[in-house]
């Protein structure tokens, strides 16, 4: 998705309702899914940086980890997590 002059893309977890395999019928078929990391790349610096989301929906910049040039540092954060704030 691109956006004005910074593109966009997000990360989200899902999983099903009851917290069971959501391919089992006895299970039920709802999910939910939560936005848990944005990453957004600002084409005036060249770069990318990774935003967290607050419980109202708002997204913060993650003071954690800096600008990059690559995506890969910052999906390197996202997996870690070392805050705790993006996987809870």
């Amino acid at each position: 998705m691109r956006c004005g002059s910074s593109a966009v893309g997000g990360v989200s977890r899902s999983r099903s309702s009851n917290g069971g395999p959501p391919w089992n019928p006895d299970f039920g078929s709802e999910w939910s899914s939560v936005k848990v990391a944005q990453l957004r790349y600002e084409e005036a610096a060249g770069a990318w940086t990774l935003y967290c989301s607050d419980s109202n929906g708002r997204w913060h910049r993650f003071d954690q980890a800096a600008p990059t040039k690559t995506v890969e540092p910052l999906l390197g954060m996202i997996e870690a997590d070392p805050t705790g704030i993006l996987w809870g």
